[in-house]
Protein backbone atom coordinates (compact mmCIF):
# COMPACT_ATOMS: atom_id res chain seq x y z
CA UNK A 1 0.00 0.00 0.00
CA UNK A 2 1.00 3.63 -0.46
CA UNK A 3 2.47 5.27 2.62
CA UNK A 4 0.02 7.35 4.66
CA UNK A 5 0.07 11.02 3.80
CA UNK A 6 -0.05 13.49 6.69
CA UNK A 7 -3.72 14.39 6.17
CA UNK A 8 -4.62 10.71 6.16
CA UNK A 9 -2.64 10.28 9.33
CA UNK A 10 -4.52 13.12 10.98
CA UNK A 11 -7.90 11.73 9.98
CA UNK A 12 -7.01 8.25 11.13
CA UNK A 13 -6.01 9.53 14.57
CA UNK A 14 -3.21 8.12 16.65
CA UNK A 15 -2.37 6.96 20.14
CA UNK A 16 -1.62 9.48 22.86
CA UNK A 17 0.90 7.94 25.21
CA UNK A 18 3.04 9.29 28.06
CA UNK A 19 6.16 11.04 26.72
CA UNK A 20 9.13 8.75 26.25
CA UNK A 21 12.56 9.42 27.73
CA UNK A 22 14.32 10.96 24.75
CA UNK A 23 17.95 11.77 24.00
CA UNK A 24 19.11 15.40 24.03
CA UNK A 25 18.57 15.77 20.27
CA UNK A 26 15.92 13.11 19.53
CA UNK A 27 14.83 14.39 16.15
CA UNK A 28 18.32 14.69 14.69
CA UNK A 29 19.19 11.28 16.15
CA UNK A 30 16.10 9.69 14.56
CA UNK A 31 16.80 11.23 11.16
CA UNK A 32 20.45 10.14 11.22
CA UNK A 33 19.37 6.64 12.24
CA UNK A 34 16.85 6.40 9.39
CA UNK A 35 19.27 7.83 6.82
CA UNK A 36 21.89 5.25 7.82
CA UNK A 37 19.40 2.38 8.01
CA UNK A 38 17.81 3.11 4.65
CA UNK A 39 21.20 3.52 2.96
CA UNK A 40 22.40 0.18 4.32
CA UNK A 41 19.30 -2.02 4.23
CA UNK A 42 17.65 -0.58 1.10
CA UNK A 43 20.88 -0.22 -0.86
CA UNK A 44 19.65 -2.38 -3.74
CA UNK A 45 16.37 -0.51 -4.38
CA UNK A 46 18.11 2.86 -3.93
CA UNK A 47 20.61 1.89 -6.62
CA UNK A 48 17.93 0.52 -8.96
CA UNK A 49 15.94 3.74 -8.66
CA UNK A 50 19.07 5.91 -9.04
CA UNK A 51 18.28 7.93 -5.92
CA UNK A 52 20.98 10.46 -4.98
CA UNK A 53 21.19 9.49 -1.31
CA UNK A 54 23.96 12.00 -0.57
CA UNK A 55 21.59 14.75 -1.65
CA UNK A 56 18.78 13.28 0.47
CA UNK A 57 21.10 13.02 3.49
CA UNK A 58 22.21 16.63 3.17
CA UNK A 59 18.64 17.92 2.86
CA UNK A 60 17.19 16.03 5.82
CA UNK A 61 20.18 16.35 8.14
CA UNK A 62 19.83 20.11 7.80
CA UNK A 63 16.03 20.08 8.14
CA UNK A 64 16.17 18.01 11.34
CA UNK A 65 17.98 20.81 13.16
CA UNK A 66 14.90 23.05 12.91
CA UNK A 67 12.34 20.54 14.23
CA UNK A 68 10.87 21.47 17.60
CA UNK A 69 7.80 19.24 18.06
CA UNK A 70 6.97 15.56 17.70
CA UNK A 71 4.30 16.44 15.15
CA UNK A 72 6.70 18.36 12.92
CA UNK A 73 9.10 15.46 13.29
CA UNK A 74 6.45 13.09 11.90
CA UNK A 75 5.92 15.41 8.94
CA UNK A 76 9.63 15.47 8.17
CA UNK A 77 9.99 11.70 8.46
CA UNK A 78 6.98 11.24 6.15
CA UNK A 79 8.83 13.32 3.58
CA UNK A 80 11.99 11.28 4.12
CA UNK A 81 10.04 8.04 3.60
CA UNK A 82 8.76 9.49 0.32
CA UNK A 83 12.36 9.91 -0.85
CA UNK A 84 12.76 6.11 -0.78
CA UNK A 85 10.42 5.93 -3.77
CA UNK A 86 8.99 2.77 -2.23
CA UNK A 87 5.29 2.01 -2.70
CA UNK A 88 5.23 -0.05 0.51
CA UNK A 89 7.16 2.36 2.74
CA UNK A 90 5.13 3.88 5.57
CA UNK A 91 4.95 4.36 9.31
CA UNK A 92 4.79 1.00 11.05
CA UNK A 93 2.66 -0.57 13.76
CA UNK A 94 4.28 1.51 16.50
CA UNK A 95 3.13 5.14 16.48
CA UNK A 96 3.14 7.20 19.68
CA UNK A 97 2.48 10.74 18.45
CA UNK A 98 -0.85 12.56 18.71
CA UNK A 99 -1.38 14.26 15.32
CA UNK A 100 -4.90 15.54 15.96
CA UNK A 101 -5.24 19.22 15.18
CA UNK A 102 -1.84 19.43 13.52
CA UNK A 103 -1.41 20.63 9.96
CA UNK A 104 -3.74 22.47 7.61
CA UNK A 105 -6.79 20.37 8.41
CA UNK A 106 -8.54 17.50 6.62
CA UNK A 107 -8.59 17.20 2.85
CA UNK A 108 -11.06 15.50 0.51
CA UNK A 109 -11.72 14.82 -3.14
CA UNK A 110 -14.39 16.33 -5.38
CA UNK A 111 -15.76 13.21 -7.07
CA UNK A 112 -13.59 13.54 -10.18
CA UNK A 113 -10.60 11.47 -11.25
CA UNK A 114 -8.55 12.19 -14.36
CA UNK A 115 -6.17 10.54 -16.79
CA UNK A 116 -3.74 11.84 -19.37
CA UNK A 117 -3.51 10.98 -23.04
CA UNK A 118 -1.35 12.83 -25.54
CA UNK A 119 -0.58 15.66 -23.13
CA UNK A 120 -4.28 16.36 -22.45
CA UNK A 121 -6.28 15.54 -19.34
CA UNK A 122 -9.64 13.80 -19.44
CA UNK A 123 -12.26 12.72 -16.91
CA UNK A 124 -11.71 9.14 -15.91
CA UNK A 125 -14.66 8.88 -13.56
CA UNK A 126 -17.25 11.17 -11.97
CA UNK A 127 -19.23 10.35 -8.83
CA UNK A 128 -21.41 12.16 -6.28
CA UNK A 129 -22.03 15.84 -6.98
CA UNK A 130 -19.81 15.73 -10.08
CA UNK A 131 -21.94 13.01 -11.65
CA UNK A 132 -25.16 14.84 -10.66
CA UNK A 133 -23.77 17.96 -12.34
CA UNK A 134 -23.59 16.00 -15.59
CA UNK A 135 -19.82 15.52 -15.71
CA UNK A 136 -19.01 12.49 -17.88
CA UNK A 137 -16.02 10.21 -18.31
CA UNK A 138 -14.14 11.12 -21.48
CA UNK A 139 -14.68 14.88 -21.24
CA UNK A 140 -11.56 16.94 -21.80
CA UNK A 141 -10.46 19.18 -18.92
CA UNK A 142 -9.68 22.71 -20.10
CA UNK A 143 -9.25 24.50 -16.74
CA UNK A 144 -8.93 23.62 -13.05
CA UNK A 145 -9.40 26.64 -10.80
CA UNK A 146 -8.80 28.82 -13.86
CA UNK A 147 -5.40 27.19 -14.45
CA UNK A 148 -4.16 25.13 -17.37
CA UNK A 149 -4.78 21.51 -16.29
CA UNK A 150 -1.17 20.58 -17.12
CA UNK A 151 0.07 23.19 -14.63
CA UNK A 152 -2.47 22.24 -11.94
CA UNK A 153 -1.80 18.52 -12.29
CA UNK A 154 1.98 18.99 -12.23
CA UNK A 155 1.61 20.86 -8.93
CA UNK A 156 -0.63 18.04 -7.64
CA UNK A 157 2.01 15.51 -8.66
CA UNK A 158 4.78 17.43 -6.90
CA UNK A 159 2.71 17.69 -3.70
CA UNK A 160 2.00 13.98 -3.83
CA UNK A 161 5.58 12.77 -4.27
CA UNK A 162 6.80 15.10 -1.53
CA UNK A 163 4.65 13.40 1.11
CA UNK A 164 3.90 9.91 -0.26
CA UNK A 165 6.13 7.14 -1.52
CA UNK A 166 5.76 5.61 -5.00
CA UNK A 167 8.11 3.05 -6.50
CA UNK A 168 7.99 4.51 -10.02
CA UNK A 169 7.25 7.87 -11.59
CA UNK A 170 4.43 6.45 -13.72
CA UNK A 171 2.69 5.16 -10.58
CA UNK A 172 2.96 8.58 -8.95
CA UNK A 173 1.68 10.40 -12.03
CA UNK A 174 -1.21 7.94 -12.37
CA UNK A 175 -2.06 8.47 -8.69
CA UNK A 176 -1.98 12.24 -9.22
CA UNK A 177 -5.15 11.78 -11.27
CA UNK A 178 -6.91 10.17 -8.31
CA UNK A 179 -5.34 10.80 -4.87
CA UNK A 180 -3.76 14.02 -6.14
CA UNK A 181 -7.09 15.70 -6.90
CA UNK A 182 -7.81 16.86 -3.37
CA UNK A 183 -8.22 20.11 -1.50
CA UNK A 184 -9.23 21.64 1.84
CA UNK A 185 -12.44 19.98 2.98
CA UNK A 186 -15.50 22.18 2.41
CA UNK A 187 -13.82 24.56 -0.06
CA UNK A 188 -14.81 24.85 -3.70
CA UNK A 189 -12.98 24.06 -6.93
CA UNK A 190 -13.90 25.16 -10.43
CA UNK A 191 -13.59 23.05 -13.60
CA UNK A 192 -14.03 23.93 -17.25
CA UNK A 193 -14.66 21.00 -19.59
CA UNK A 194 -15.05 20.39 -23.30
CA UNK A 195 -18.04 18.04 -23.48
CA UNK A 196 -18.63 15.15 -25.86
CA UNK A 197 -20.65 17.62 -27.94
CA UNK A 198 -17.58 19.88 -28.21
CA UNK A 199 -19.23 22.49 -26.01
CA UNK A 200 -17.74 24.34 -23.04
CA UNK A 201 -19.17 23.54 -19.62
CA UNK A 202 -18.18 25.10 -16.29
CA UNK A 203 -18.81 23.26 -13.04
CA UNK A 204 -18.03 24.23 -9.44
CA UNK A 205 -17.59 21.32 -7.04
CA UNK A 206 -16.75 21.02 -3.35
CA UNK A 207 -13.87 19.19 -1.73
CA UNK A 208 -16.12 16.84 0.23
CA UNK A 209 -16.06 13.47 -1.53
CA UNK A 210 -14.54 10.38 0.13
CA UNK A 211 -15.13 7.81 -2.60
CA UNK A 212 -12.21 5.85 -4.03
CA UNK A 213 -11.88 6.55 -7.75
CA UNK A 214 -9.68 3.68 -8.89
CA UNK A 215 -10.10 0.39 -10.72
CA UNK A 216 -11.58 -0.33 -14.15
CA UNK A 217 -13.15 2.48 -16.16
CA UNK A 218 -16.45 0.62 -16.33
CA UNK A 219 -17.47 -2.71 -14.87
CA UNK A 220 -19.28 -5.01 -17.33
CA UNK A 221 -23.04 -5.40 -17.13
CA UNK A 222 -24.12 -8.37 -15.10
CA UNK A 223 -20.96 -8.51 -12.98
CA UNK A 224 -21.48 -10.96 -10.15
CA UNK A 225 -19.37 -10.50 -7.04
CA UNK A 226 -17.75 -13.30 -5.05
CA UNK A 227 -17.15 -11.58 -1.74
CA UNK A 228 -15.68 -8.09 -2.08
CA UNK A 229 -12.47 -8.82 -3.99
CA UNK A 230 -13.43 -10.86 -7.06
CA UNK A 231 -16.21 -10.63 -9.64
CA UNK A 232 -17.08 -12.34 -12.92
CA UNK A 233 -19.24 -11.82 -15.99
CA UNK A 234 -19.87 -13.40 -19.39
CA UNK A 235 -19.47 -10.72 -22.04
CA UNK A 236 -21.70 -10.31 -25.10
CA UNK A 237 -18.79 -11.62 -27.16
CA UNK A 238 -19.03 -14.91 -25.25
CA UNK A 239 -15.66 -14.40 -23.59
CA UNK A 240 -15.32 -14.56 -19.84
CA UNK A 241 -14.36 -11.63 -17.61
CA UNK A 242 -12.89 -11.79 -14.12
CA UNK A 243 -12.12 -8.74 -11.95
CA UNK A 244 -9.69 -8.81 -9.02
CA UNK A 245 -9.52 -5.71 -6.81
CA UNK A 246 -7.34 -7.26 -4.11
CA UNK A 247 -5.45 -10.54 -3.63
CA UNK A 248 -6.92 -12.50 -0.70
CA UNK A 249 -5.21 -15.64 0.58
CA UNK A 250 -7.97 -17.83 -0.84
CA UNK A 251 -7.88 -16.25 -4.30
CA UNK A 252 -7.38 -19.64 -5.96
CA UNK A 253 -10.69 -20.84 -4.48
CA UNK A 254 -12.47 -17.69 -5.61
CA UNK A 255 -11.03 -18.24 -9.09
CA UNK A 256 -12.62 -21.70 -9.06
CA UNK A 257 -16.02 -20.08 -8.48
CA UNK A 258 -15.39 -17.46 -11.15
CA UNK A 259 -14.39 -20.13 -13.70
CA UNK A 260 -17.56 -22.03 -12.88
CA UNK A 261 -19.52 -18.81 -13.39
CA UNK A 262 -18.06 -17.75 -16.74
CA UNK A 263 -17.84 -21.34 -17.88
CA UNK A 264 -14.69 -23.34 -18.43
CA UNK A 265 -15.74 -23.50 -22.09
CA UNK A 266 -15.55 -19.72 -22.59
CA UNK A 267 -13.47 -19.18 -25.75
CA UNK A 268 -11.29 -16.56 -24.05
CA UNK A 269 -10.85 -14.98 -20.63
CA UNK A 270 -10.08 -11.39 -19.59
CA UNK A 271 -8.44 -11.06 -16.18
CA UNK A 272 -8.81 -7.48 -14.97
CA UNK A 273 -6.07 -6.60 -12.47
CA UNK A 274 -6.28 -2.84 -12.94
CA UNK A 275 -5.71 -1.09 -9.61
CA UNK A 276 -5.43 -4.45 -7.85
CA UNK A 277 -4.08 -3.50 -4.42
CA UNK A 278 -2.10 -6.64 -3.72
CA UNK A 279 -2.26 -9.06 -0.82
CA UNK A 280 -1.00 -12.64 -0.57
CA UNK A 281 -1.57 -15.80 -2.59
CA UNK A 282 -0.48 -19.41 -2.91
CA UNK A 283 1.46 -19.36 -6.16
CA UNK A 284 1.16 -22.97 -7.35
CA UNK A 285 -2.49 -23.20 -6.38
CA UNK A 286 -3.40 -20.02 -8.25
CA UNK A 287 -1.33 -20.35 -11.43
CA UNK A 288 -2.28 -24.02 -11.69
CA UNK A 289 -5.90 -22.92 -12.22
CA UNK A 290 -4.86 -21.94 -15.76
CA UNK A 291 -3.14 -25.20 -16.74
CA UNK A 292 -5.12 -28.07 -18.34
CA UNK A 293 -5.99 -30.86 -15.95
CA UNK A 294 -3.25 -33.48 -15.64
CA UNK A 295 -0.75 -31.36 -17.54
CA UNK A 296 2.09 -28.95 -16.83
CA UNK A 297 2.98 -25.67 -18.51
CA UNK A 298 6.25 -23.94 -17.82
CA UNK A 299 6.86 -24.34 -14.10
CA UNK A 300 3.20 -24.95 -13.28
CA UNK A 301 1.22 -28.11 -12.68
CA UNK A 302 -2.54 -28.15 -13.09
CA UNK A 303 -4.57 -27.39 -9.96
CA UNK A 304 -8.21 -26.99 -9.03
CA UNK A 305 -11.40 -28.84 -9.99
CA UNK A 306 -11.91 -27.20 -13.41
CA UNK A 307 -8.90 -25.22 -14.67
CA UNK A 308 -9.44 -22.63 -17.38
CA UNK A 309 -7.62 -23.72 -20.53
CA UNK A 310 -8.38 -21.02 -23.14
CA UNK A 311 -6.38 -17.93 -24.06
CA UNK A 312 -6.08 -15.14 -21.49
CA UNK A 313 -5.64 -11.38 -21.80
CA UNK A 314 -4.74 -9.53 -18.59
CA UNK A 315 -5.55 -5.85 -18.04
CA UNK A 316 -3.15 -3.78 -15.91
CA UNK A 317 -2.52 -0.14 -15.06
CA UNK A 318 0.09 1.82 -13.04
CA UNK A 319 -1.89 1.17 -9.86
CA UNK A 320 -1.63 -2.63 -10.18
CA UNK A 321 0.61 -3.19 -7.19
CA UNK A 322 2.47 -5.77 -5.11
CA UNK A 323 0.97 -9.29 -5.30
CA UNK A 324 -1.22 -8.11 -8.16
CA UNK A 325 1.79 -7.36 -10.31
CA UNK A 326 3.73 -10.48 -9.39
CA UNK A 327 0.77 -12.62 -10.48
CA UNK A 328 0.48 -10.93 -13.86
CA UNK A 329 4.27 -10.83 -14.22
CA UNK A 330 4.60 -14.58 -13.78
CA UNK A 331 1.75 -15.32 -16.21
CA UNK A 332 3.34 -13.00 -18.77
CA UNK A 333 6.88 -14.37 -18.47
CA UNK A 334 5.70 -17.97 -18.64
CA UNK A 335 3.90 -17.18 -21.90
CA UNK A 336 0.47 -18.01 -20.47
CA UNK A 337 -1.19 -14.60 -20.87
CA UNK A 338 -1.00 -11.40 -22.93
CA UNK A 339 -0.84 -8.14 -20.98
CA UNK A 340 -2.36 -4.84 -22.11
CA UNK A 341 -2.99 -1.49 -20.43
CA UNK A 342 -2.22 2.24 -20.48
CA UNK A 343 1.15 1.65 -18.83
CA UNK A 344 3.24 -0.72 -16.74
CA UNK A 345 2.34 -1.79 -13.21
CA UNK A 346 3.32 0.20 -10.11
CA UNK A 347 6.65 -1.55 -9.50
CA UNK A 348 6.20 -2.11 -5.76
CA UNK A 349 6.97 -5.67 -4.74
CA UNK A 350 9.68 -6.49 -2.25
CA UNK A 351 10.74 -7.97 1.06
CA UNK A 352 9.92 -5.59 3.89
CA UNK A 353 11.59 -4.64 7.17
CA UNK A 354 10.32 -2.58 10.11
CA UNK A 355 12.54 -0.55 12.44
CA UNK A 356 11.78 1.60 15.49
CA UNK A 357 13.54 4.96 15.72
CA UNK A 358 15.80 5.62 18.76
CA UNK A 359 13.27 8.06 20.29
CA UNK A 360 10.65 5.31 20.35
CA UNK A 361 8.08 7.69 18.83
CA UNK A 362 7.28 5.42 15.87
CA UNK A 363 8.47 2.65 13.63
CA UNK A 364 8.97 2.70 9.86
CA UNK A 365 8.38 -0.08 7.35
CA UNK A 366 10.26 -0.24 4.03
CA UNK A 367 11.44 -2.59 1.27
CA UNK A 368 14.97 -4.00 1.49
CA UNK A 369 15.10 -5.94 -1.78
CA UNK A 370 12.85 -6.88 -4.68
CA UNK A 371 10.61 -9.93 -4.86
CA UNK A 372 10.50 -12.26 -7.88
CA UNK A 373 14.09 -11.63 -8.94
CA UNK A 374 13.67 -13.99 -11.87
CA UNK A 375 11.33 -11.49 -13.55
CA UNK A 376 12.54 -8.70 -15.83
CA UNK A 377 15.71 -10.51 -16.75
CA UNK A 378 16.80 -11.02 -13.14
CA UNK A 379 16.10 -7.44 -12.01
CA UNK A 380 12.92 -8.23 -10.10
CA UNK A 381 9.86 -6.00 -9.79
CA UNK A 382 10.65 -3.28 -7.23
CA UNK A 383 11.21 0.06 -8.93
CA UNK A 384 10.57 -1.50 -12.35
CA UNK A 385 7.12 -3.05 -12.52
CA UNK A 386 5.72 -5.26 -15.26
CA UNK A 387 5.42 -3.73 -18.72
CA UNK A 388 2.38 -4.62 -20.82
CA UNK A 389 2.90 -6.53 -24.05
CA UNK A 390 0.84 -3.83 -25.71
CA UNK A 391 0.04 -0.28 -24.58
CA UNK A 392 -3.66 0.52 -24.86
CA UNK A 393 -4.51 4.13 -24.09
CA UNK A 394 -7.97 5.17 -22.90
CA UNK A 395 -9.35 6.72 -26.09
CA UNK A 396 -11.71 9.49 -24.89
CA UNK A 397 -13.91 8.99 -27.96
CA UNK A 398 -14.75 5.51 -26.63
CA UNK A 399 -14.73 6.41 -22.96
CA UNK A 400 -17.36 9.12 -23.42
CA UNK A 401 -19.65 6.45 -24.88
CA UNK A 402 -19.25 4.32 -21.78
CA UNK A 403 -16.97 1.90 -23.63
CA UNK A 404 -13.80 0.57 -22.00
CA UNK A 405 -11.02 0.66 -24.64
CA UNK A 406 -9.01 -2.01 -22.81
CA UNK A 407 -11.88 -4.51 -22.86
CA UNK A 408 -12.57 -3.74 -26.53
CA UNK A 409 -8.95 -4.44 -27.41
CA UNK A 410 -8.83 -7.54 -25.23
CA UNK A 411 -11.81 -9.02 -27.07
CA UNK A 412 -10.14 -8.26 -30.43
CA UNK A 413 -7.00 -10.09 -29.30
CA UNK A 414 -8.95 -13.10 -28.06
CA UNK A 415 -10.89 -13.30 -31.33
CA UNK A 416 -7.68 -13.44 -33.39
CA UNK A 417 -5.50 -15.15 -30.83
CA UNK A 418 -2.63 -13.38 -29.00
CA UNK A 419 0.74 -12.97 -30.75
CA UNK A 420 2.66 -16.26 -30.57
CA UNK A 421 5.93 -14.54 -29.70
CA UNK A 422 4.40 -13.29 -26.45
CA UNK A 423 2.08 -16.20 -25.64
CA UNK A 424 3.62 -19.62 -26.17
CA UNK A 425 0.69 -21.44 -24.58
CA UNK A 426 -1.54 -23.36 -26.99
CA UNK A 427 -5.06 -24.27 -25.76
CA UNK A 428 -5.84 -28.03 -25.94
CA UNK A 429 -8.53 -27.62 -28.63
CA UNK A 430 -6.14 -25.71 -30.90
CA UNK A 431 -3.30 -28.18 -30.26
CA UNK A 432 -5.46 -31.02 -31.65
CA UNK A 433 -6.06 -29.28 -34.96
Amino acid sequence: MIALSLPTLILAGSLTLPPAVLPDEPYETDIEFLLDTFEKDAAGPIKTKKIDWKKVRKEFTKAAKDIETDQDHVVLVARLIARLQDGHAKFGKEFNVDMKGHGDGPIAGCGVSLYEVGGKWYVRRATGAAEKSGVMAGWEVKKIDKQDPKKWMEAAYQRLIDRDSFSTERAARWAAGTWGIVGPEGKGVGFEFKTHKRKKKKVTLSWDERSTLMGPLFLPDGLKMIGKDVGWARLESGHGYMWCGRVPGDLHELVDQAIEGVGADAPGLILDFRSCLGGAYTRDELLGRFVPKGQTFGNEESAGPTPYTGHIVILVDPNTISAGETIVGEMKEEGRAYLIGPGGTHGASGSKKEVTVPSGLFSVRFVTYSNKMRLNGGRGVEGIGIAPDEVVEYDPELVVQGIDPAIVRAVEILEKGPPKKAVTYVPPKMAKR
